[in-house]
């Protein structure tokens, strides 16, 4: 065990004011939730907005409604390389996952493939995915959907309030999701977001929330619970003991479609108080870090311009899987906040095997997920921080044996 400051991967603090709003929230009930979305609404320019339990809750809802729509088409095109609430969704609205490989200099889709993809008359909708806040190329999708029945789903779950080319990511698709878990943009320690602007997707989407339930009474409780531990053991002088805790599985990937789908709660909402204040603050202070990183070197997959990419965590592929075990194993020692990314492609996870998904289909994908890693960048990374986590990357450092 790791006594003394330790940073978490991925982190968007909750102070003791979100608390106390979230307080007010449950006193006030519906309303919070209410105005809440009014402000998603006219944040993002849509004319539907719905607030829910989880991001994985969000994608299940849109997908079903889809479903809906289109009964005849049930393949949902993903990336090969993503997280693995996206195929649990999927999986949990009975549909069927269609996997597409990646670009490894961007995390987006590898378009020739994708291309091939849509060409079955069962495509239901593609997924674009903002991996980490990489922008993921919208108007390459939307050309090579052209007239095509396919649905344009944009996967924003890390990527809230991000904006690029002109217009804010998770609204540039038909309709789009987001996430407020611990470690996204900012948190409302759970909650998940659908934005559209489609009508008949909207009309659809609105029918089907008004039937889900409420967070229980039990439920509320743990979510407060959990808030309280998040705000105090976040921060990085506490966060080693959290992380030491097993039964917590923190930084860890697993699938599983077994999740609650209800409203999001009136404390969860009222945690959201001032959120758009709390975007840009948290997204100033990472572009800072993202800046020092590019400086000094350390670049991340992604469009190349100008404009700071905002980023929730800064992907570094390694030249070879052993660099990566190198980079972790320093980092963990230093309590530097290393993350491994997600442990494999989508096609290699075991409960999948059923989807029978071509095998060596996706070798950019397996590649990616034996050499990426993630650097923390949120707003608890102070200069030391970031001192230690540039000097880490830069200078290789020399291999040796990690086997037992």
């Amino acid at each position: 065990m790791r006594i003394k400051r330790t940073l978490p991967p991925a982190a968007a603090p909750i102070e003791v004011q979100d608390l106390i709003s979230g307080l007010r929230g449950m006193l006030r009930g519906g309303e919070t939730l209410s105005k809440f979305e009014k402000e998603l609404k006219e944040y993002f320019e849509a004319e539907y907005c719905f607030a829910v339990s989880s991001g994985k809750a969000a994608l299940t809802l849109v997908l079903e409604v889809l479903h809906q729509l289109r009964p005849e088409q049930n393949e949902v095109v993903i990336p090969a390389y993503t997280c693995y609430s996206v195929p649990s969704a999927v999986i949990r609205a009975r549909l069927a996952i269609r996997l597409c490989d990646i670009e490894e200099t961007t995390l987006d889709f590898d378009l020739n493939q994708l291309s091939r993809q849509l060409k079955s008359k069962k495509v239901l909708c593609v997924m674009p995915t903002h991996l980490f806040g990489v922008p993921a190329n919208i108007r390459k999708l939307r050309e090579l959907v052209g007239e095509k029945p396919i649905f344009i789903v944009e996967d924003a779950a890390q990527a809230m309030g991000a904006e690029w080319q002109g217009g804010k990511l998770g609204a540039l698709g038909d309709v789009g999701f987001f996430s407020m878990g611990r470690g996204k943009a900012f948190s409302t320690t759970e909650g998940g977001v659908i934005v559209t602007r489609d009508e008949r997707i909207g009309q659809a989407l609105q029918e089907k929330i008004r039937t889900l339930p409420a967070m229980r009474a039990t439920g509320i409780v743990r979510t407060i619970g959990e808030t309280i531990v998040l705000s105090v053991f976040m921060h990085p002088p506490l966060f080693w003991l959290p992380k030491a805790l097993p039964f917590l599985k923190l930084g860890q990937t697993f699938y599983n479609p077994d999740f609650p789908i209800h409203r999001l709660s009136s404390f969860n909402a009222g945690t959201a108080a001032r959120w758009q204040a709390k975007i840009e603050r948290f997204r100033k202070l990472r572009c800072r870090n993202i800046t020092a990183l590019i400086e000094s070197g350390i670049l991340p997959p992604g469009p190349v311009g100008p404009q700071c990419p905002d980023l929730i965590r800064f992907p570094l592929i390694t030249d070879m899987p052993e660099r990566k075990r190198e980079l972790l194993y320093h980092a963990e020692r230093q309590g530097l906040g290393f993350s491994p990314g997600y442990p494999d492609s989508v096609a290699a996870i075991p409960e999948l095997a059923d989807q029978h998904f071509p095998p060596e289909s996706f070798r950019v994908a397996k590649d990616v997920a034996a050499r990426l890693l993630t650097l923390p960048i949120h707003p608890l990374v102070n200069d030391q921080d970031l001192q230690k986590i540039i000097g880490s990357v830069c200078p290789p450092l020399p291999l040796f044996n990690l086997s037992p």
